[in-house]
């Protein structure tokens, strides 16, 4: 009788011991998710931004100057290429506004609009408008690590949450 609780004991610790592993491995995997993003933006930012836009009859570049103050502002100002130079994008919250210098105009952008590309890229100005996304509609797992430049790196797995409003499958 011993030896049968002894065996029902261990069958029912060991799940839990790999449930609280598991929890363990996605609490860690979300926490350098998040402090790698909060390390990126701080409190603010400034960057510059090459961007490459690559389609199946042209190729674009792009040059943008980004400000951020934490997750929730940020404005975009284009500088190259000349054509679009002077364009910007401010994102407040979930709203954003476009000013374009050739009508010399800022336009709300309505949620109609907030799924159409930004720019011609693969980005929506919902994924602009959404950028603490990663942080809460994924699921975060390290799959690995690596060692890189004599600094561990994690290879960190990210699965949209089931019911996440989110594009990008991982």
């Amino acid at each position: 009788m011993r030896k049968i609780i002894l065996i029902v004991l261990l069958l029912l610790l060991l799940p839990c011991y790999g449930l609280a592993e598991y929890a363990q491995t996605h609490q860690d995997a979300h926490a350098i998710v998040e402090a790698s993003f909060n390390y990126m933006r701080e409190k603010t930012s400034v960057s510059t931004i090459d961007m490459v836009i690559y389609r199946p009859d042209w190729k674009r570049r792009m040059r943008i100057k980004a400000w951020t103050k934490g997750q929730d502002q940020s404005i975009f100002w284009i500088i190259m290429p000349p054509k679009d130079k002077g364009n910007g994008t401010l994102k407040k919250n979930r709203e954003m506004w476009i000013y374009n210098p050739k009508v010399n105009r800022v336009i709300k952008l309505p949620p109609s609009m907030m799924s159409q590309a930004w720019m011609g890229s693969d980005f929506s100005n919902d994924d602009l408008s959404r950028t603490d996304s990663l942080l809460t509609d994924y699921i975060h797992t390290i799959i690995g690590t690596e060692n890189h430049e004599d600094k561990k790196v994690y290879i960190i797995k990210s699965m949209p949450k089931p019911k996440a409003p989110v594009v990008w499958g991982r």
